[in-house]
């Protein structure tokens, strides 16, 4: 079901992220997003980054609910 999100990222040092191949420029802003299935890419910089990635991803609104899938 299509609705908000938003991200509690442990650190954005050094992190980017793209949802279906499109920059997302803010982490901390909630990020829209169509029905189906979508792809969240990170790509981060370990000179960077002291601690390990921890993303947990959260309903903004009633209206979206979600499944992760598997990772790379």
């Amino acid at each position: 079901m299509a609705g908000t999100v938003r991200l509690d990222i442990n650190s954005v040092d050094g992190l980017t992220l793209r949802v279906d191949g499109k920059q997302v420029n803010d982490l901390a802003a909630p990020i829209s997003l169509e029905k189906g299935r979508r792809t969240l890419t990170f790509g981060f910089s370990p000179k960077q980054r002291q601690n390990g990635l921890r993303v947990e991803l959260k309903a903004v609104d009633g209206a979206v609910k979600f499944q992760p899938e598997g990772g790379h």
